[in-house]
């Protein structure tokens, strides 16, 4: 908005028990770093349900926020005259870039919390009086009396009316009928067309990395769409992200590519808002393994806004995650993530092996009108076996189109991410046996090429399912419930599953080694599904 030149204020309302929250915390510091145009608006009445301030916060909220360099106020919230005469300065200063405010107003609790809430276990009766006599629409009824500006008879009648359009509305809402769930799962996903897969056209002569097919597609999405803003820890040039796949983009492209504090749950936080808004994030949160402080936003709010509005927002983030194992990243670098996301409606989940694929699913993800989970595998960013010919600005990727890697007739291998490459070593040693294995390779896993994985399974019979990510309650498990309920039977031997042990991935090379499936685990698992 302030590049645009735009005067428009960003409106925040909480209570002040939210405040408790890092988030709250992290928004502070961002609103203060960037001067953003900001309105907090705190409203304090003492009690998180039942838990007074004095046990929530150390110190007042304004004077918490005025430690982050936000300007801060304390203001009598029952009192619509104080209101009335200090926020109209305060706004005008945010419009004209003096940066963000937070007006912490103290306001009473009349009621419970809710109706399952008995407050006269936490509170006595006399702070519960007193809080009656401070209700703001009786103060505003007794100052509007004092002032000669309405008499007694006026209030009666405004309240009768006030009751009458309440009761309207009440006596409307009550004879509504229940919803009748014919549009439940509208809305999840945006209606879209699905796009005819097409063959890349490409444009050069030698193959590209993993990593650079990704920065390739950044860059031409960054040129073809100017709502497009990325950040994330460390992803500015110079350095251009721990891996370097930003590299060259802040260059290029200025402040669309940007440093963002250490605060995964303001990285994702922020996308959501700016998405609504109708631009285009694409963030990086620098591992996998570091995401979850931006869980609830991950969960509860970015995917769930096209549902929750019925089609009328939108909030097409890209988040960006850096996946995998076998580089010896320890439990905190290694996670795959693919069965955590894929259970959350309202994503979409893709994980590319090869960089024709990264790029044409990066720049699918660029453009798709819901968030996207976009999968980097960080042991194959410059691997030897992913690389390929670079395909050109036009190549896309649809969701949900799977890829054959290598055809067979004997047994189909379905797998993502790094295993491809164990898999399409397995066939090539299979085939000096005389057996003949086909390998799939998902790349997209929410949604997922159903019809792919049948067609093949009703050719061969034999199916193994291998993945990174742990073998309980992993992504495998879905889709061998899948083909057992649509294949049953075509099958010849029983679903085979490998995946990694139902561990955290080891420090030591030698442990993570026996955690995460190898080359021979396959091999073992195939042979016993031949066999059967």
């Amino acid at each position: 908005m302030k590049a645009q030149g735009n005067d428009a204020v960003v409106y925040v309302e909480s209570g002040e028990g939210a405040t408790s929250e890092g988030e709250f915390f992290e928004s502070l510091n961002w609103a203060a770093r960037e001067s953003l145009p900001l309105l907090y608006v705190i409203q304090n009445n003492g009690y998180a349900i039942s838990v007074p301030q004095r046990m929530q916060t150390a110190s007042s909220i304004h004077r918490i926020a005025e430690s982050f360099g936000v300007h801060a106020i304390e203001v009598d919230g029952t009192s619509f005259e104080e209101i009335y005469t200090k926020a109209p300065p305060l706004i005008q200063a945010i419009r004209s870039g003096k940066g963000p405010v937070l007006i912490e107003a103290k306001v009473v609790r009349i009621d419970p919390h809710s109706s399952s809430d008995d407050q006269r276990k936490y509170r006595s009766a006399e702070e519960i009086r007193d809080s009656a006599e401070r209700d703001p629409l009786l103060l505003m009824e007794k100052r509007l009396l004092e002032t000669g500006a309405v008499n007694q008879a006026g209030i009666e009648r405004m309240r009768k009316e006030v009751k009458a359009e309440v009761d309207v509305a009440a006596e409307w809402a009550d004879s509504q009928a229940d919803p009748d769930g014919h549009d439940l799962l509208a809305h999840v996903y945006a209606e879209a067309t699905p796009e005819p897969a097409t063959p890349p056209q490409y444009i050069s002569q030698e193959p590209v990395t993993f990593i650079d097919a990704i920065n390739h597609g950044l860059r031409e999405e960054l040129a073809r769409d100017p709502r497009i803003v990325m950040w994330g820890e460390d992803i500015a040039d110079p350095k251009g992200g721990v891996f370097g796949v930003t590299r060259g983009l802040t260059e290029a492209f200025g402040d669309r590519v940007a440093n963002s504090p250490l605060t995964e749950a303001s990285i994702a936080g922020v996308a959501g808002g700016m998405a609504i808004a109708g631009y285009k994030p694409i963030v990086e949160i620098q591992f996998a393994d570091y995401l979850w402080p931006a869980a609830m936003q991950l969960r509860n709010e970015i995917p769930t806004v096209r549902w929750r509005s019925k089609g009328v927002w939108t909030c097409p983030v890209v988040v960006r995650l850096a996946v995998g194992g076998y580089i010896k990243g320890g439990p905190w670098h290694s996670t795959c993530v693919e069965s955590f996301f894929s259970h959350i409606p309202g994503w979409n989940v893709v994980f590319p092996s090869c960089a024709e694929d990264a790029k044409g699913l990066i720049k699918a993800a660029a453009r798709s009108q819901d968030p996207v989970i976009f999968l980097e595998h960080k042991g194959l960013y410059r691997r030897v076996q992913a690389k390929t010919l670079e395909p050109g600005p036009d190549y896309i990727v649809p969701f949900g189109r799977g890829r054959i890697r290598r055809e067979g007739t004997d047994v189909t291998i379905i797998t993502w991410g790094s295993i491809v490459y164990q898999a399409l070593d397995a066939a090539r040693q299979f085939e000096q046996l005389g057996r003949s294995l086909e390998v799939i390779d998902l790349r997209s896993i929410v949604p997922f090429d159903q019809e792919l994985i049948y067609c093949s399974v009703r050719k061969t019979s034999r199916v193994v399912i291998a993945h990174e990510d742990s073998l309980l309650m992993g992504f495998g498990a879905e889709i061998a419930a899948r083909i057992a309920s649509n294949c049953l039977d075509a099958l010849d031997a029983p679903i085979a599953r490998l995946a990694a042990k139902d561990s955290f991935v080891p420090s030591a090379p030698s442990l993570e080694s026996l955690v995460l499936p190898s080359a021979q685990d396959l091999s073992t698992v195939i042979e016993q599904t031949l066999r059967y």
